[in-house]
């Protein structure tokens, strides 16, 4: 009978688990720089897909809004850079996804910017389908020691 018990739980628990996974699909991920003159932001979901229509609103060190707007189509918004100060920038993405990005007055003088295959490189690093089934190893690995050792002490 408790066997049975064990095993319910653990189904349950695997269920958990598996109905979770969707939660951290779309953690949302702001990114800013600099470039001629603007900052440019890029926004996007940790499985890559970009925030569109997201609001940007940009603070600066007294917490004063300087400026709001909205992601395009590609999770993109620049802005001419303001006064220099210290600056944080706020996305509210849909679903109530949120994300801070904060850039020193010292970053708004330089003019670089991320190349296309650094930007690229940061959304792919988000959850992947491999990292899901690892984590899911991990959990039935934990159990399986778990019920050994309780099967033994059974003994």
């Amino acid at each position: 009978m408790r066997s049975r018990a064990i095993i319910n739980t653990a189904l349950m628990f695997l269920v958990i688990c598996l109905s979770t996974h969707h939660l951290y699909a779309h953690k949302v991920t702001l990114f800013a720089w600099v470039e001629n003159g603007m900052i440019v932001t890029e926004s996007y979901f940790s499985d890559g897909k970009m925030v569109q229509n997201g609001s940007i609103s940009v603070f600066d060190s007294e917490e004063t809004l300087l400026v709001t707007g909205q992601t395009d189509s590609d999770g993109m918004f620049s802005f001419p850079i303001p006064p220099r100060d210290d600056l944080t920038i706020i996305l509210d993405a849909s679903a109530g996804h949120r994300a801070v990005f904060k850039l020193d007055k010292e970053e708004l003088g330089e003019h670089t910017s991320p190349s296309a295959s650094q930007r690229t490189e940061n959304r792919k690093n988000g959850v992947s389908i491999i990292k899901v089934f690892v984590g899911i190893a991990c959990i039935f690995g934990l159990m399986g020691i778990a019920m050994h050792v309780y099967r033994r002490k059974k003994k």
